[in-house]
């Protein structure tokens, strides 16, 4: 890998059916775990309690990196939050 791989960038992160968007500092390396950390830690939806979306591509592995799906320095992640049934 690159040395760009561990570049800070700035993602946005739209909460769908809520019309919330905010900023996440992120670097490219971060895994999608990391990055779901990262939203837990600001917006207190826990980890497991939501699904991400790139590009209409759901980023299911938690090992993989931002860059491995080619999320880059302005990027939009959709979240998707689970409804949970009693």
């Amino acid at each position: 890998m690159n040395s760009s791989s561990s570049v800070s960038m700035q993602i946005f992160i739209d909460i769908m059916f809520e019309n919330k968007r905010f900023p996440l500092m992120v670097k490219s390396s971060d895994t999608i775990l990391d990055v779901k950390k990262k939203i837990q830690d600001k917006e207190g939806i826990p980890v497991h309690g939501y699904d991400l979306f790139f590009d209409n591509e759901a980023l299911c592995s938690n090992r993989h990196t931002l860059a491995n799906y080619n999320i880059q320095d302005n990027s939009t992640i959709d979240l998707v939050v689970r409804i949970m049934a009693d």
